[in-house]
């Protein structure tokens, strides 16, 4: 890969339930949209053969399916997109039934806090999360106003709090 990115531990580009054993965040030189063109869109990569865009890109189009033509149709809404990728460094999955952490970003909030692959997550703000499906999680780690999140874990049988900060991932853009 050329240029700056930030490599995981563990998978982080499969979705919110990650399906990947590494991941890269990255930002793409350009993007082009029919005659729409963007530049520095924050992305993630399993490295070979997937880039992610999601929501922080397409929360900027109003969206239309136009399934009879089999069409996908983007109306740029004229706003500005983060040129970042704000995280709190971790990835969840479901193991066995318990919710636990798939993937790590390298040096994130995450990292330095000491959790690992494989930690058991009980409970994020000390809301227990064990009946939650990821999908109720995800307000939790990618809400606006969302900037610290405390969260108690399993590591080696052990029970512990740790709390993590939402960071900016990649580097300052230097033109």
């Amino acid at each position: 890969m050329d240029g700056d990115f930030i490599e995981s531990n563990g998978g982080m580009s499969g979705g919110f339930d990650g399906m990947v054993n590494k991941s890269y965040a990255l930002r793409l030189k350009e993007l082009e949209f029919g005659n729409m063109q963007f530049k520095d869109i924050p992305v993630t990569s399993n490295g070979m053969d997937l880039v992610l865009f999601g929501n922080k890109v397409l929360e900027k189009f109003l969206i239309t399916l136009d399934y009879p033509s089999n069409k996908m149709v983007l109306k740029h809404l004229n706003s500005l997109y983060d040129k970042n990728i704000p995280s709190f460094g971790l990835n969840l999955t479901n193991k066995d039934g318990k919710k636990v952490v798939s993937g790590i970003w390298q040096n994130s909030s995450a990292a330095l806090s000491g959790l690992q692959i494989g930690d058991e997550i009980i409970t994020i703000d000390s809301t227990n999360i064990k009946t939650m499906c990821l999908f109720e999680l995800i307000p939790q780690f990618i809400g606006k106003d969302k900037q610290v999140m405390e969260i108690e874990y399993v590591h080696n049988k052990k029970r512990q709090n740790t709390l993590l900060h939402k960071e900016i991932l990649l580097p300052a853009i230097v033109k």
